[in-house]
């Protein structure tokens, strides 16, 4: 009688033991994969590369901003986003959007978006660089920046959702303006 109630509890903490184990391995697939769940969102080189980022814009020298922006669906499911282009300067503290576009993004769905952004007509006035407007894949935005020689602009890419909430996500391109190349 003894013998088998050892044996009884002895299989009873087997049985224990696997399903305690069993539960924290499923805890943690499910904690790890649920973390895991996002759009993620980067930006490549003009030649899709992490490499070789545009970081100075001389006047009267070159104008031009290549670059790619990714997004990519890491949800179980389809979602909802919008993906806007945002340039500041640093100076004035002034937000444009370029950009901006809603997108229905399946799951494990990657999307490469291609960005030429022109900054036309810089000028020279009052010991400031000015910037009137610019073009973003031929599509003319006013702009009106003055920039001190040497300040920063930042080009970022950020994702919102369908309600325009700001999700979080965002990437960007600082790039240096300078009046002459020194």
């Amino acid at each position: 009688m003894i013998n088998v109630r050892n044996k009884l509890g002895k299989n009873l903490d087997i049985f224990l033991s696997i399903i305690i184990i069993v539960a924290v391995v499923l805890i943690t697939i499910y904690v790890t994969f649920s973390k895991q769940q996002m759009i993620a969102l980067y930006i490549l080189d003009s030649n899709r590369k992490t490499i070789n980022y545009p970081q100075v814009i001389v006047l009267n020298k070159n104008n031009t901003i290549l670059f790619y922006i990714g997004m990519e669906n890491r949800f179980w499911s389809s979602k909802d986003v919008i993906l806007k282009i945002i340039i500041s300067n640093n100076g004035y503290k002034k937000n444009i959007t370029l950009f901006q576009q809603k997108y229905h993004m399946r799951s494990n769905e990657k999307i490469l978006l291609y960005f030429n952004i022109t900054l036309a007509d810089m000028s020279l006035m009052n010991n400031e660089i000015f910037i009137p407007y610019v073009l973003v894949n031929g599509s003319m935005h006013s702009l009106n920046f003055y920039l001190k020689q040497g300040s920063l602009i930042m080009i970022s890419a950020k994702l919102f959702d369908a309600e325009n909430n700001f999700l979080g996500q965002w990437v960007s391109i600082r790039i240096r303006v300078k009046n002459k190349l020194i």
